[in-house]
C-alpha cells in the first residue's frame, strides 16, 4: 500500500498519456476507525476533511478558493467488511473538462 502524502511523492513527467479529469493528490487510509463500519456519512465526512487538507497542500489553495474540485473515493460497507480502509484523494476538473497538466502548486 502506498503511504505518505502527495508532497512526499516524486511527480515524474510522462509523455503520451491522455488528458484526465483527475489528479491524485493523496492516498491514505481510514485506520482511525474501529473494525465496525462507522456509517457512510461518518466515513464521507472524515474522507472530505482529509482530502480537503491534502488538496490544499498539493494545489496550493483550498477547494473553496480553487477552480478545481476536491474528489475522493472511500470504501463502502462491503469493502470495509473485507478490510479495505484505503482513501484516494484527487483534484478534479469541472464536469466534462480535462486537466491541462499537473495541478501541483497551481494555486487559486
Amino acid at each position: 500500500m502506498l503511504r505518505g502524502s502527495a508532497s512526499s511523492l516524486r511527480r515524474p513527467r510522462v509523455r503520451g498519456l491522455r488528458a484526465s479529469r483527475f489528479e491524485v493528490v493523496d492516498v491514505d487510509d481510514l485506520e482511525r476507525f474501529d473494525d465496525e463500519y462507522p456509517g457512510r456519512d461518518e466515513v464521507a465526512r472524515a474522507a472530505f476533511d482529509r482530502c480537503a487538507a491534502a488538496f490544499e497542500a498539493y494545489v496550493g489553495a483550498s477547494p473553496a478558493r480553487s477552480a478545481l474540485d476536491v474528489w475522493f473515493d472511500h470504501p463502502d460497507e462491503r469493502a470495509w467488511a473485507d478490510g479495505d480502509r484505503r482513501l484516494v484523494c484527487a483534484a478534479s476538473a469541472e464536469e466534462g473538462e480535462a486537466l491541462g497538466g499537473s495541478v501541483a502548486d497551481e494555486g487559486p
